[in-house]
């Protein structure tokens, strides 16, 4: 998939967005399609109080903070995220809690989590309004606990609580902080190189 471009992109202000979740054709027995569509990029945990996909709606909350940021599938493209070491820019992964049903999938994350990765923030969604979600929140909650117990504290990067983001709106307002954490933690691991010329002068003998 291409990348977005937000108004006024300037150098160092690209970011990769990367969505595991379930897809119609992957649902959990008995899990409903109401949030769901044709791709794992459709996922819309908050319906019906959004009628859009959360990834779509994060690149434009990215896109007005003045980034570019380049959406993709983790379960379709995992090397995205994880041959990133050392890493070429932040990330962020959303998360869809009913996504770790599948071994699979709970695999990605293992692969994820075996090595430090703090320049990608994860970002768990949970909404109140979802009745199925409420009925197996503690199960979830541990199941995700499970795929992130690698992430202690903030110097294994950043992570939204397990029991998920209850609202579109809460889900906003932590974007920027795990971004500046993603930032953060990548400007500290991104590998550096010196300007041309600037190698050391040496005296002739």
């Amino acid at each position: 998939m291409p990348a977005v471009f937000g108004p006024g992109v300037g150098p160092g202000r690209e970011l990769e967005v990367s969505v595991l979740a379930c897809s119609r054709s992957t649902l959990p027995t008995g899990r409903s399609p109401d949030c769901y569509g044709s791709e794992a990029l459709d996922w819309n945990p908050y319906h019906p109080a959004s009628s859009r996909p959360l990834a779509d709606h994060t690149v434009d909350v990215l896109r007005n903070l003045n980034y570019t940021v380049h959406l993709s599938d983790f379960e379709a493209e995992p090397h995205r995220l994880l041959d990133s070491n050392p890493p070429t820019g932040p990330a962020l992964l959303l998360l869809d809690r009913w996504a770790l049903d599948a071994r699979h999938r709970r695999d990605l994350m293992t692969q994820l989590c075996a090595t430090r990765r703090p320049w990608i923030s994860v970002m768990v969604s949970g909404s109140v309004d979802d009745p199925q979600t409420r009925a197996r929140d503690e199960e979830l909650s541990q199941r995700t606990d499970n795929a992130l117990a690698t992430r202690v504290d903030e110097s294994h990067g950043h992570r939204t609580p397990s029991a998920g983001l209850p609202t579109l709106d809460a889900f906003s307002k932590a974007i920027p902080g795990a971004v500046r954490a993603a930032v953060r933690h990548y400007e500290a691991h991104a590998p550096t190189y010196p300007p041309p010329g600037s190698g050391r002068w040496r005296c002739g003998s």
